[in-house]
């Protein structure tokens, strides 16, 4: 086995290790990308960068990269991959229908109310409109209201998924300032730990 292929072998396994970790997600999505780009047939890794695009919300390459692992799938394994693809179109719903709603509330309220403006910023992160979606959780973020560190860390996981890593720990600190015991802020941003390292190590494939 020449070096090249060794290195790979080993992206591969760091994934897996990050995936079992929990919480790395985003050191997965970069890790794999480019390794798949080598090695398009290998469908386990397919499967995990899937499930992996799938929880920091990226839903549409995730439903790709789902779609490719069950091509590439023995009949046993096809099973489980259908599941996760049921899982990820369960997070979609109806986000169309809601944004309607969404918007109608927003645009409609007397009082301004911070935790309508995350459900619609969710919500159109769901839809990958990643730009309205911060306009809103930003316009949540300036409401005096126990909801500010919620929508600092929806900014964050927004973020996240546009790839836009240094920001995403900015909101994060932000969130875990206002409410320093925020356990879901501090487990996203122990997921983001390293990853520019990550980023460096991909960057060799």
């Amino acid at each position: 086995m020449n070096q090249s292929e060794q290195y790979l072998d080993d992206i591969y396994q760091s994934a897996r290790e990050q995936f079992d970790k929990g919480d790395c997600e985003t050191h997965v999505v970069e890790l794999l990308a480019p390794y798949l780009n080598k090695r398009p047939k290998h469908g386990p890794a397919w499967l995990l960068y899937g499930d992996a695009l799938r929880i920091i919300g990226r839903h549409r390459q995730a439903k790709d990269a789902l779609l490719t692992a069950l091509e590439l799938a023995p009949e046993t394994e096809k099973s489980y991959i259908n599941g996760r693809i049921g899982l990820l179109c369960q997070t979609h719903n109806s986000p169309v229908e809601s944004e309607k709603g969404y918007k109608l509330a927003t645009e409609n309220e007397t009082k301004p109310v911070a935790w309508l403006w995350i459900l619609r910023g969710s919500n159109l992160a769901v839809l990958e409109q990643y730009e309205n979606s911060l306009n809103g959780l930003q316009k949540a973020t300036s409401f005096k209201s126990e909801e500010r560190d919620e929508a600092f860390l929806n900014i964050a996981l927004v973020l996240r998924a546009m790839g836009k890593y240094s920001e995403a720990i900015e909101a994060l600190k932000q969130a875990l300032e206002i409410n320093p015991s925020y356990q879901e802020a501090q487990s996203v941003l122990n997921g983001l730990i390293g990853i520019e390292q990550t980023i460096d190590k991909a960057r060799k494939i």
